[in-house]
């Protein structure tokens, strides 16, 4: 059967980003260190990185926001954050953009190959490029590798719900309009890509970027921790059909033997 998945040239030396692709860093303002650590890993790239300052959520009143859900201000501000790159990106000349946070770990030749991926999708798709280290919930991404490129995958409808974190994308203009609308009555995390992408049938990873493992090092995973309600709790936050399904559908996955899981590098 034949897909129309996207045929990827091998990565050779760097070239600047296309002018159809821009770069986004999200970095709060007060963190120096991190861009400091990003000029590191990325010596031959990092100036082609576009800074988006981001939203301080301790500056932030929660009670100001229409949340679906009880949020963090790290997690409001991390929302915001994102949103004012979509609507960069939005009022740019690009296709396509990538979004890196200031955390993600990487190389230049894992920047290449993020602007090869995102340079050939121009439709209503997502890429996560990596960021899954250290979830529990990693084991139920399955996917189909596209076009035998041993590092990209279509995601399987069944894992949507399973996916987490911004660290690292790419998107096009129709899914950063869909992810603006979705925001637009009521907030939810940026990184709920079950809700935001519900009607987004093209969602792909790539195993490009890391996430730092030790969660002292996200701000996001540190404010995460005062939220986190224990299974009860959890399961009043979520309903008990949400529960159920995401139950069976773990279960189910375990039991895929035409399903292939998709890989997951570690740091």
């Amino acid at each position: 059967m034949e897909t129309n998945h996207p045929k990827l040239p091998e990565v050779g030396s760097f070239q600047p980003p296309p002018p159809r692709v821009r770069i986004y860093l999200i970095s709060l303002e007060k963190d120096v260190q991190r861009r400091e650590q990003i000029k590191k890993r990325f010596p031959r790239t990092h100036m082609h990185f576009e800074r988006i300052t981001g939203i301080d959520g301790a500056t932030l009143d929660e009670h100001r926001f229409k949340l679906l859900y009880p949020m963090s201000k790290n997690e409001i501000g991390c929302t915001l954050s994102h949103l004012q790159a979509y609507e960069k990106f939005l009022h740019s000349g690009e296709d396509a953009c990538i979004i890196l946070e200031d955390d993600v770990i990487g190389s230049d030749d894992d920047v290449e190959q993020a602007l090869l991926i995102a340079s050939r999708f121009i439709d209503e798709s997502i890429v996560l490029l990596g960021g899954l280290q250290g979830l529990r919930n990693k084991r139920y991404v399955i996917g189909e590798q596209v076009n035998n490129h041993e590092r990209l995958y279509k995601i399987s409808k069944l894992s949507k719900r399973f996916l987490a974190r911004t660290c690292c994308y790419t998107i096009t203009k129709k899914t950063a309009a869909i992810l603006l609308d979705k925001q637009h009555t009521m907030m939810l995390r940026a990184d709920d890509w079950q809700r935001l992408l519900s009607d987004t049938k093209k969602i792909y990873y790539a195993d490009l970027f890391s996430h730092p493992i030790e969660k002292e090092s996200s701000n996001i995973e540190i404010s995460r921790k005062s939220l986190k309600p224990g299974f009860l709790g959890q399961l009043i936050k979520d309903g008990l059909v949400y529960t159920i399904q995401s139950q069976l559908l773990k279960l189910l996955i375990t039991t895929l033997p035409s399903k292939k899981k998709v890989p997951i590098k570690y740091i």
